[in-house]
């Protein structure tokens, strides 16, 4: 419709290790500030196996984030610096904000919360958004939350934030964690 079909700049890949079904879909990214021909493209092998996708990656206890520690955190957030000048959609992240709600925001204006998924496009916050798994999720005590850099197999310089045993938001529980977990991560590579 007007816009030219462009080589994919990044690459996202997901498993699931839990009981639901994961589906997940990408839609277009229109507000921020990049222009209406940067477009999100998934890519799905059918057949393929998830390790051939996503590797999981190792990650040392140590570089678990503090802010999630600690259970019943809703809509939490914590800003971390990269490791790496990152490469997204036209602009260069430095940082990024995890959200207990399963999406990294590379805005600088992002403003705490988004615990919902919207159409992306939308001028509301959050923007400049990777969501691997956006939904109302909640830190439960088993929650934990890290962020590391790795090696890829190819060399590459990559840094993994990954989300383990997130609970859904459940207003009816005394801790609002529900007792279905979902465990995910997100892999940023130097070349985008």
């Amino acid at each position: 419709s007007g816009h030219p079909v462009q080589e994919p700049i990044a690459k996202v890949g997901m498993s699931n290790s839990g009981r639901l079904p994961l589906t997940w879909r990408a839609v277009p990214r229109l507000a921020y500030p990049f222009n209406a021909s940067h477009f999100y493209r998934a890519h799905v092998r059918e057949g393929a196996a998830a390790e051939e996708l996503a590797e999981w990656a190792a990650l040392p206890s140590a570089s678990e984030l503090p802010s999630f520690r600690l259970g019943r955190v809703d809509d939490g957030e914590q800003e971390i610096e990269l490791p790496f000048s990152f490469p997204f959609f036209g602009e260069v992240a430095t940082r990024a904000n995890v959200s207990s709600n399963g999406f990294l925001s590379f805005d600088p204006d992002y403003v705490k919360g988004g615990f919902r998924g919207k159409p992306m496009g939308s001028p509301d916050q959050p923007n400049g958004l990777l969501a691997p798994f956006w939904a109302d999720l909640v830190c439960s005590n088993r929650t934990r939350i890290y962020a590391a850099s790795v090696p890829d197999s190819d060399g590459v310089d990559s840094f993994v934030v990954r989300w383990e045993h997130m609970s859904f938001f459940d207003q009816d529980r005394a801790d609002l964690a529900s007792l279905d977990t979902v465990s995910f991560q997100a892999r940023l590579r130097a070349d985008g």
